[in-house]
């Protein structure tokens, strides 16, 4: 991609010299910001009832792809066929907390608790 003095970016196409490939949009999802809170993260807590399951998704798992990306006997699988179903729909991006303490959800934490739920809220 290359930018051409326009308000997009383009793809360079056959001559990267004078782009001439398709116009680059990025397209994707703002939600939920808390995909990473999900119940096959060990120790995910739930504050509010929010966290997810993605089970829905089971179903846009492809595991010939990207079986290697699981754990624990195919954990995992459901919000890898939630980013495959994102993009089957054509988006190539997606936004997401990578940590929410004391902000939109709670519960999306990257660390093992030391404390209960309770005290940690």
């Amino acid at each position: 991609m290359q930018y051409v003095g326009e308000h997009y970016l383009r793809f360079s196409g056959t001559a990267p010299e004078a782009p001439n490939g398709d116009w680059f949009f990025k397209g994707g999802a703002d939600s939920p910001e808390n995909a990473l809170a999900y119940n096959d993260f060990d120790h995910t807590p739930n504050i509010g009832n929010r966290r997810k399951s993605w089970k829905p998704h089971q179903k846009d798992y492809d595991a010939k792809d990207v079986a290697s990306y699981t754990w624990q006997k195919g954990k995992g699988s459901e919000i890898l066929g939630m980013v495959n179903y994102l993009l089957g729909k054509g988006l190539n991006a997606f936004s997401i907390l990578t940590f929410s303490l004391h902000g939109d959800d709670d519960n999306v934490f990257p660390h093992v608790l030391k404390v209960s739920e309770s005290k940690y809220k």
